[in-house]
């Protein structure tokens, strides 16, 4: 970290001592921003993994997984829902809305396009929702988030 050199100041360090004391100070009283407070993005980082919302989904997804591949009870959409909603308290997003951006991120996550990924996770690792037991649930197969019993309905014959 240099000194700035002022105009008419020597190339002292003597000399600049006061300046670079004042400006010294200036800096330590400077308030602390605590970590937690830190903003990254619209809702800063979280509570508990001091991660940004892109790289806390990653990572909530590929635990789940690994934890399902160990053996272990895996997160339903529900309780991944919750632990976001805990995670970023200053999110405008409800419960309601944080579970099918849950599905959204999921899609996001498996094909590789949530920032900070950089290529798709391997077969093992890809995200699928889980029950209550923790069994895992079919992946939807409706096109632009629909459910396939909502798909779009057909389009009428045109008239001849």
């Amino acid at each position: 970290m240099g000194v700035k050199r002022v105009s008419g100041s020597s190339s002292n360090p003597a000399v600049n001592a006061p300046a670079v004391e004042a400006s010294a100070a200036k800096v330590a009283e400077a308030p602390a921003e605590p970590k937690s407070e830190h903003r990254s993005g619209t809702v800063g980082l979280g509570l508990t993994l001091h991660l940004p919302a892109a790289k806390t989904w990653t990572r909530v997804f590929h635990d789940n997984a690994v934890r399902a591949n160990s053996g272990d009870k895996p997160w339903t959409d529900e309780e991944i829902a919750n632990f976001l909603v805990a995670e970023f308290p200053k999110s405008k997003c409800n419960f309601e809305s944080r579970l099918k951006a849950v599905r959204a991120h999921r899609s996001l996550y498996n094909n590789g396009k949530i920032a900070y990924q950089t290529e798709k996770p391997p077969a093992e690792l890809q995200s699928v929702p889980y029950d209550a037991n923790g069994s895992p649930l079919p992946l939807p197969t409706g096109g632009r988030g629909r459910k396939k019993s909502e798909s779009a309905p057909e389009p009428a014959p045109a008239a001849t």
